[in-house]
């Protein structure tokens, strides 16, 4: 399955296709990888924030990932800059429970 995100607020828009179940995005501080987690998190309290995709997106946090990647079904997990993505721990849940559960993650890692 392809995910298609559009994200928009009154600065910024975003359009994104994700082909792989693991995608990350790349880059410098200040490129824009934390605005797109910052605009999924204030979606939920803001209406000026749209949001439109096929599957229902799922910010996590540092103290919730391991529990949220056991538990969720037919999401996109979204995580930024989260060190626990190169350990082997990480790896092993998103082996064990991404095809399982329907998981599709955008992580966006610092360069």
């Amino acid at each position: 399955m392809k995910v298609i995100i559009d994200i928009e607020d009154s600065c910024v828009k975003y359009h994104l296709e994700l082909d792989r179940r693991i995608n990350f995005i790349v880059g410098d501080s200040g490129t824009g990888k934390t605005t797109i987690v910052d605009l999924v998190n204030s979606s939920l309290n803001d209406s000026s924030i749209s949001i439109n995709t096929n599957i229902e997106l799922y910010p996590v946090t540092l103290l919730s990932w391991r529990n949220d990647i056991k538990s969720l079904t037919n999401k996109l997990i979204i995580m930024d800059d989260l060190e626990v993505v190169s350990t082997m721990e990480f790896a092993s849940l998103v082996k064990n429970y991404c095809i399982k559960n329907n998981l599709y993650f955008l992580i966006g890692y610092l360069y």
